[in-house]
């Protein structure tokens, strides 16, 4: 797994305003939406798990980085 891009920035084409990206953890289903978020991609199949669900501490957590 590898770190998420946090802060990436879509374009809605109704408004025209900026909005984030939001990362859906699969186990919890909890949003993800800051820049501080926690949350992880597999690079295989491309679903986000969250650290917490993962049990990832947040050292193993900064090496994947």
């Amino acid at each position: 797994m590898s770190n998420r891009r946090k802060g990436s920035v879509t374009k809605e084409k109704e408004t025209g305003k900026e909005a984030k990206e939001v990362w859906v953890c699969e186990v919890c289903r909890k949003d993800f939406k800051d820049d501080s978020s926690r949350i992880l991609e597999c690079e295989r199949c491309e679903v986000h798990h969250c650290a917490k669900c993962l049990k990832t501490e947040d050292e193993l957590y900064d090496m994947t980085s």
